[in-house]
């Protein structure tokens, strides 16, 4: 008998519904358990500005402000900084790369080409980021920020994925995860801004990466004075006519 699996639907992949729902390890993200120090995708978000800047135009490099991304990397990793709880993190956790049986409404993840081990609150954090996007309309580049999941959302998620291993996390620690989710938000946003620069010259893909690029970045910077207080907030960085300016 051949069992039958089907990708998660945008509309599907709801965190009420996925509570209900039997997923290896933690739910979506891989459990490591150890403390750890910043973030170790680091070394790919520099790996990926050399290769960004090594395919772009002039032109594009200006646009996008690329001479300032390094700094804004060096930035995050000095905020990431302390421990952090590590695992083997899938990294690009969008609903496409989340299968559900049918029959037993098990979840199994796939195509972990960008996996590594990295703090959870990356891939969550990354997880929640791809809740704003959809792959099957006629402007998949396109991303809906109404769609992001609200803090009770984010709460009950985060909860569950905090008490599958036995016992009640403690007000502190679901605290604590929480702000480093939306910390780890601004990495998400750099990494698949630069992805979005690189695919624009590898792939042949009828996506219109650099529209997607610049929505990520876009909302790097509309973000990051919030969540980064006043370390954040420098005076270089704006957003004036729908364009963002690192």
């Amino acid at each position: 008998m051949v069992k039958e699996w089907r990708c998660f639907l945008i509309e599907t992949l709801r965190f009420l519904r996925l509570s209900s729902c039997r997923s290896k390890g933690r739910d979506l993200v891989y459990l490591g358990g150890s403390q750890m120090d910043g973030l170790k995708s680091s070394s790919m978000h520099g790996n990926w500005l050399k290769t960004a800047k090594s395919l772009c135009t002039p032109e594009e490099a200006k646009d996008f402000r690329l001479d300032s991304i390094e700094d804004e990397i060096s930035l995050i990793e000095k905020e990431l900084s302390g421990d952090q709880s590590i695992g083997f993190c899938h990294n690009d956790l969008q609903y496409g790369n989340i299968m559900i049986d049918e029959e037993t409404r098990s979840i199994t993840i796939i195509d972990y080409e960008y996996a590594s081990y990295n703090p959870i609150a990356f891939d969550i954090a990354n997880h929640f980021c791809e809740m704003t996007a959809d792959y099957h309309t006629d402007t998949p580049h396109i991303l809906d920020y109404s769609k992001y999941p609200g803090l009770e959302e984010r709460q009950r998620f985060l909860h569950l994925y905090l008490s599958s291993s036995g016992g009640l996390p403690s007000d502190i620690e679901l605290e604590q995860l929480l702000e480093n989710v939306e910390k780890y938000k601004l990495a998400s946003h750099l990494f698949w801004g630069l992805w979005g620069i690189i695919s624009e010259h590898v792939n042949e893909i009828d996506f219109d990466y650099m529209e997607y690029a610049r929505q990520r970045f876009e909302q790097y910077c509309l973000r990051k004075p919030a969540l980064l207080g006043s370390s954040g907030t420098t005076p270089d960085v704006a957003l004036t006519d729908g364009n963002y300016t690192i």
